[in-house]
C-alpha cells in the first residue's frame, strides 16, 4: 500500500495543490500520520484539511505538536 500511495502522489509532485483532504488515522498507532506526512513532504499544497480521525480530533493537535512546521497550512475543523 505504501509503495502504491507514494507512486500515486508522485504524479502531483510538479503541481501546486490549493486544497487537500488527508487522513490522520489514530487506529494506525505510531503510523497515524505516515500518508499525511508523505504528502506534505512531497507535494506543494496551500491548505490541508485533516479527515478520518475517527472521533479523535486530538490527533490533529498531536500532529501539530510533532510537526509544527506544517501548522500554517493545516485547517482545524470548527467543531473541534
Amino acid at each position: 500500500m505504501t509503495g502504491s500511495y507514494l507512486a500515486s502522489i508522485q504524479r502531483l509532485k510538479r503541481k501546486t495543490i490549493d486544497i487537500a483532504f488527508l487522513p490522520l488515522d489514530p487506529r494506525l498507532g505510531t503510523y497515524y500520520a505516515k500518508g499525511f506526512l508523505a504528502f506534505l513532504q512531497l507535494i506543494s499544497v496551500k491548505q490541508v484539511y485533516p479527515m478520518h480521525y475517527w472521533g479523535h480530533p486530538e490527533i490533529i493537535a498531536q500532529f501539530l505538536q510533532e510537526y509544527p512546521a506544517y501548522a500554517k497550512m493545516i485547517v482545524i475543523p470548527e467543531d473541534i
